[in-house]
């Protein structure tokens, strides 16, 4: 490993700082490594940045974040016959109103 040793598991006690996300592309992502090392590096950073936008709430970044992961992955965009599971509906757009609308 050529950077500090970077704790991202449940038992870390502080935040996530950008910092933190540096030494750990640079502990794992060496810029010899090979191509394909290199894309899924980034696309773990994504998930972890995606996982960071989420607890703040920031939806509008998190959501375009994760179209680019995504594409990075090969997914196109959902087709109108697949169906999004109430529980990420919910999650995402919060509870809906019950009653006649």
């Amino acid at each position: 490993m050529n950077g500090p040793a970077v704790s991202f598991g449940p038992d870390r006690d502080e935040p996530v700082t950008e910092s933190d996300l540096v030494a750990l592309a640079a502990s794992v992502a060496p810029i010899h490594a090979a191509p394909m090392e290199r894309h899924d590096t980034a696309v773990a950073l994504m998930r972890m940045a995606l996982a960071l936008l989420d607890e703040a709430g920031r939806m509008v970044p998190a959501t375009h974040l994760q179209a680019a992961i995504d594409a990075a992955e090969g997914h196109g965009p959902m087709r109108a016959d697949e169906i999004v599971p109430i529980e990420l509906e919910e999650r995402i757009l919060g509870p809906l109103p019950s009653g006649n609308l």
